[in-house]
């Protein structure tokens, strides 16, 4: 993995994630993977599936648990609270 992204690199890739894809949150999804893994290497394929797995289990609007487990991985609460607002703008 690369160096931790600062906050502003991590909002905009969830803001254009979040509000430039068509197709619900599969498409934000695989756009999140290509982009974390194998773009920025910020992530690895165990972490993403694991922060993936999570928010499949959890109440609620399972994407923006997913936006807010990958920001709290990377950066813990800072990290979760811009993933969250940046996405779900």
């Amino acid at each position: 993995m690369k160096d931790t992204p600062r906050l502003g690199e991590l909002g905009g890739l969830f803001f254009r994630a979040g509000n430039f894809t068509l197709g619900a949150g599969a498409a934000a999804t695989a756009v999140l993977q290509r982009e974390l893994i194998y773009t920025e290497h910020w992530f690895d394929v165990e972490d993403f599936a694991l922060c993936y797995a999570l928010a499949q289990v959890t109440p609620g609007t399972n994407l923006l648990a997913f936006y807010t487990a990958i920001g709290w991985r990377l950066r813990g609460w800072r990290g979760a609270l811009v993933t969250l607002l940046a996405g779900a703008v």
